[in-house]
């Protein structure tokens, strides 16, 4: 059984792997810094500051430092959330990030380290939703070939 070889139909796929490919790497590497953070711990030094990617983009900067429990050494780090629409947002969010009682995450394994554990669903369902389509279009060039007059 030979797959529907039009020159446009092979660029497409190729086109459509590349994304795939792409998209299912991306959701591996957040996947494996998800699944790095193993261990956690309070934060001793904990301060928030509004920083300014844009106008319309006002994110929450959290610069910390801990002390990993096994080594005893002391290690810094900072995190980001979600951005704000505009710095009145950001300001009004301040007092209750500031107030939240955080753990640090981090991995014994290496110095990534994040204030937030968060699985990458939304990466994951991308991935495995590309894959379904890919595998669909290839099936569909079979499919087309076989039927074919």
């Amino acid at each position: 059984m030979k797959m529907h070889g039009h020159p446009l139909w092979l660029t497409f796929l190729a086109a459509l792997a590349l994304g795939v490919f792409w998209y299912s790497g991306n959701a591996g590497w957040k996947y494996y810094r998800y699944y790095s953070l193993t261990a956690s711990t309070r934060p001793t030094q904990l301060s928030w500051q509004i920083g300014e990617v844009s106008d319309e983009e006002y994110p929450l900067i959290g610069s910390y430092t801990y002390i990993d429990p096994a080594t005893g050494d002391s290690k810094a780090g900072s995190w980001s959330d979600r951005p704000f629409r505009n710095r009145w947002a950001a300001e009004q969010a301040l007092p209750d990030y500031g107030s939240k009682e955080w753990l640090v995450w981090f991995s014994p394994n290496s110095q990534y380290s994040s204030l937030q554990k968060s699985f990458p669903i939304k990466e994951c369902i991308s991935a495995a939703v590309l894959w379904l389509l890919l595998l669909y279009f290839i099936w569909l060039g079979f499919y087309v070939t076989r039927y074919r007059i």
